[in-house]
């Protein structure tokens, strides 16, 4: 691998980034592995219920027995993740372990991207631990495909920015399948690449034989995308699709909440940013066409988050990745070079880097972990995500008590939610029941967990089956 080389990106510092998401990794994995990981894991709000239902009621339908309409389906990629994580009967560590997995291969690629840019080392160190303890890595506790979508994305991106410079077919490809993977797990993770493909071709307008090459790659991966979520959907029953574009509105109600998410999302990286783009326009050097892009999709990024009308950071930490790779461009000595070139030592940029570095970690303490709404900056180091999953616990959500019964899912006492996350806490209920009937021999038709209507068909189904009706 080039990245541990002697003659490539700091080795150190790939060696700190594994260890520092290794011990992620390690902490997250210690609270799953219960009887029940929806119960027992603390970081679960009302987004991961559905996926992590939907994935274990897919595994029900693999294996031959009823599973109920879904009322929303989810994008594919984590869905079956979670349904793997069923199969294996893993209790939630296959999940931990996709997102430990898509977290180092985020961390890899920026610094690969370093050693394509020849950044300085000072530079790609402060990345690194930007990358390991920014306030907006909370997502990264919670059963959600965000971060999995991210590493997709990231490398999408990546590879886009191998073609921009070099103009080969096959990067173009690698950039096309990381989107399309990403794409079938949020869709959004297909924008890096489909604003690749406009700068691209607005850079290459006078070739006809870029133009093509990016008019069939575009229209290869729309299409199999296209084919991708229709068959998902041709394939799963359901009711409906998430709003995506539902909470798009042309308001400025959300300028106050990204006046506080952007403020602790940027202003630490003010130091290097201000530095790098100062000493990019002082050289007198034009913005590169991966300069354009990056800028282009941390725009496009941010223009739809700001007008899409839900407070969650999470909409700001999706993109991060190609904020920092913008910034890593612009630490090169000049990101139009052919073949990469020795930097020369930025002094300045190197105590803004380190700057930045050090108000990104003092940031974490000052930005107690919220899921919803604008984060409340207070002295509070204790509230910060990286304590607080070092501290945290296994819960026990549905009020089982310390005595685990054989019935303990029809029993179950759920806090009270809203009526889509109760709708999902109850069908998730139904089918843990159902579950245990055929391993009990209980009929599930006697039994009351308070489901939905659309349970009835596969209670009585299981009932049947089990007394032979």
């Amino acid at each position: 691998m080039a990245l541990l080389r002697h003659d490539a990106t700091p080795r150190y510092c790939l060696y700190c980034f594994c260890l520092g998401v290794l011990v992620h990794g390690l902490v997250l994995g210690r609270l799953a592995g219960g009887n029940d990981f929806l119960n027992s894991y603390p970081f679960v709000e009302v987004d991961g219920f559905d996926w992590f239902y939907e994935g274990a009621a897919l595994a029900d339908r693999f294996r031959g027995y009823c599973a109920p309409v879904f009322w929303i389906l989810r994008d594919p990629a984590f869905v079956l993740i979670c349904a793997l994580d069923e199969v294996l009967r893993a209790q939630g560590l296959v999940v931990i372990f996709s997102h430990t997995l898509s977290f180092l291969a985020t961390g890899v690629i920026l610094l690969q991207a370093g050693r394509f840019y020849c950044v300085p080392l000072t530079v790609i160190a402060a990345v690194t631990l930007i990358t390991l303890v920014q306030p907006l890595n909370y997502v990264r506790l919670f059963v959600l495909p965000d971060p999995l979508a991210v590493a997709f994305l990231t490398a999408s991106a990546y590879a886009m920015l191998r073609h921009l410079r070099t103009r080969s077919v096959a990067t173009l490809t690698v950039s096309a399948i990381f989107a399309l993977l990403g794409g079938v797990t949020q869709t959004y993770a297909a924008i890096p690449f489909i604003v690749g493909l406009a700068v691209g071709g607005i850079a290459g307008a006078r070739s006809r034989k870029v133009l093509l090459a990016l008019g069939v790659a575009f229209v290869a991966f729309a299409a199999c995308l296209v084919a991708l979520k229709l068959a998902w959907r041709a394939a799963i029953p359901h009711d409906a699709l998430p709003p995506t574009f539902s909470f798009l509105q042309p308001s400025f109600q959300m300028a106050r909440f990204y006046a506080i998410v952007w403020s602790l999302a940027y202003v630490p990286l003010l130091p290097l940013g201000g530095t790098v783009l100062i000493s990019w326009l002082r050289g007198g050097r034009r913005f590169s066409a991966e300069v354009l892009f990056l800028g282009t999709t941390v725009f496009t990024f941010a223009f739809l988050s700001f007008f899409y009308a839900w407070a969650e950071a999470r909409f700001t930490f999706i993109y991060q990745p190609i904020v920092f790779l913008l910034l890593i461009a612009l630490s090169s000595r000049d990101a139009s070079d052919v073949v990469p070139t020795q930097a020369r030592p930025w002094h300045f940029a190197d105590a803004a880097a380190l700057c930045s570095a050090v108000l990104v970690a003092g940031s974490v303490a000052i930005t107690p972990l919220t899921y919803y709404g604008a984060p409340k900056l207070a002295l509070r180091p204790g509230g910060s995500w990286l304590l607080q999953s070092w501290v945290a616990r296994p819960v026990d959500r549905f009020g089982w008590g310390p005595s685990r019964s054989g019935g303990m899912y029809s029993h179950s006492i759920p806090p009270e939610f809203g009526p889509y996350a109760q709708r999902i806490v109850s069908s998730y209920m139904a089918l843990r029941t159902r579950q245990q009937a055929r391993v009990s021999g209980v009929n599930t038709r006697d039994v009351n967990v308070g489901e939905p209507a659309v349970e009835a068909a596969c209670q009585t189904q299981a009932g049947n089956a089990l007394f032979g009706q």
